[in-house]
């Protein structure tokens, strides 16, 4: 019985060996791929963040709106969107995903959810803008503030995300508060102005509200960041 014993505790040590070494390639392998992912989210961060400081160059008259450009980027951010969606959902049904590994993935779709809608409202930014004569009349009420902003808070939120970094994350979200405020004061700058005929007053309060949206996805971004880690 002993030497059958013998067999048994051998065969069962390299059983085991094997199916630790595949367990340690499969987790290998996963991690690869999971690492190759949030470099495409945070690609699509970079794409997202470039729109949002064209806006911002057109406002303060320091560059002149490339709309053909602005959609063709809207047009690649939906690319990606849908690229990145597919990556997650092959990795969702083909690796055996869990703990941190499940929550980045999952992180990762709604992050790109976030930022297509950044790249859709920039867009919607910059075509009021082109209806607009003098984009820099703007600049007295506040509304370059809030683009500058907006473009800050998309791009370190990326940062944040692609380095876990806590910290910046929190002070990303402690903006928030200025923002909202500052799009209140905004609206009462645009109203008092007495230099914008009724529409560009209109188009103005449309703009402060998109750049107010995109600056909660960003804070959006930061805080699953806190909360789920990825």
């Amino acid at each position: 019985m002993r030497p059958n014993g013998r067999h048994f505790q051998f065969a069962k040590r390299r059983a085991d060996r094997r199916l630790h070494s595949g367990t340690v390639w499969l987790m290998v392998m996963g991690k690869d791929r999971l690492d190759g992912l949030d470099e495409r989210v945070v690609g699509m961060g970079i794409e997202a963040g470039t729109m949002m400081m064209d806006v911002f160059r057109t406002m303060n008259g320091s560059a002149t709106l490339d709309l053909p450009a602005l959609r063709r980027r809207d047009i690649r951010l939906h690319d990606l969107e849908q690229g990145i969606e597919n990556r997650c959902v092959q990795l969702l049904l083909k690796e055996n995903l869990f703990g941190s590994d499940f929550r980045q993935v999952a992180g990762a779709l709604k992050v790109i959810h976030d930022l297509e809608r950044i790249g859709h409202q920039s867009l919607h930014v910059g075509q009021i803008l082109a209806q607009n004569e003098d984009p820099v009349l703007y600049w007295q009420t506040g509304l370059h503030w809030m683009a500058h902003h907006s473009a800050k808070m998309v791009l370190e939120a990326m940062v944040a995300f692609k380095n876990r970094d806590v910290q910046l994350a929190r002070r990303i979200i402690a903006l928030d508060a200025e923002v909202d405020a500052r799009f209140e004061s905004v609206k009462q700058a645009l109203t008092r102005t007495g230099q914008l005929a009724p529409d560009r007053v209109a188009n103005g309060v449309l703009i402060a509200k998109y750049l107010e949206r995109i600056s909660d996805h960003a804070v959006d971004i930061c805080r699953r960041q806190l909360v789920e880690g990825a």
